[in-house]
C-alpha cells in the first residue's frame, strides 16, 4: 500500500523527480523520523532523488537518500532546532529552488515553505504526525509567527 507522499508524488501534475524533506531533526528512532526514513527509502526505489534537511541528525548518510545538516544542534531543544530550521528556510530559499517537491513535517515550517512555493512554483506536501498537544503548540506558534511577519 502506498503512502500519501508516494501517491502525491505519482499523481502530481508536475514531474516530481527530486524531493527535499525538511524536518528539524532526523534521529531514526520512532515517530516522524521513522516515517521519513521508511518513505524516503521507498520513494528512492521508484527513482526519486531524496535529500533530508535537518539540524539534529543521527544518520549521516544512506545509500537511498542524501542527508544535509543545516547546522549541528544535536544538544539543543526541539524548539531551538525548529526555529533554526524555519530561519534557514526563510533566509535561504534559493537552496530549495531546484527541488520539484518540498515535503515538510512541522506546522511552523509551512510559512517558509509557502514562501519558497511562491518564489519558485515548487509544490509543498505537508504531513503532520505529532500528538495533538504538539500539533496545537505548533499551530499557535505558526499563527503568531504569521501575524508578526505580516506587520513587517
Amino acid at each position: 500500500m502506498k503512502t500519501d507522499i508516494e501517491n502525491y508524488a505519482h499523481a502530481c501534475d508536475c514531474k516530481v523527480t527530486s524531493i527535499a524533506v525538511i524536518h528539524p531533526r532526523f534521529k531514526i528512532g520512532g515517530g516522524v523520523d521513522r516515517v521519513i526514513y521508511e518513505v524516503s527509502k521507498r520513494l528512492n526505489q521508484y527513482g526519486f532523488d531524496i535529500t533530508v534537511y535537518a539540524t539534529d541528525i543521527k544518520l549521516e548518510s544512506h545509500p537511498c537518500f542524501k542527508v544535509q545538516s543545516l547546522k549541528n544542534l544535536r544538544n539543543f531543544s526541539y524548539s531551538t532546532q525548529l526555529l533554526y530550521t524555519l530561519a534557514y528556510m526563510q533566509s535561504n530559499p534559493q537552496k530549495f529552488k531546484d527541488y520539484t517537491l518540498l515535503w515538510i513535517h512541522s506546522v511552523p515550517l509551512t510559512v517558509p515553505a509557502l514562501h519558497i512555493k511562491q518564489l519558485y512554483n515548487t509544490p509543498v506536501f505537508s504531513r503532520f504526525t505529532a500528538s495533538e498537544q504538539i500539533w496545537m503548540q505548533d499551530y499557535f506558534f505558526t499563527r503568531s509567527l504569521q501575524n508578526n511577519l505580516s506587520k513587517t
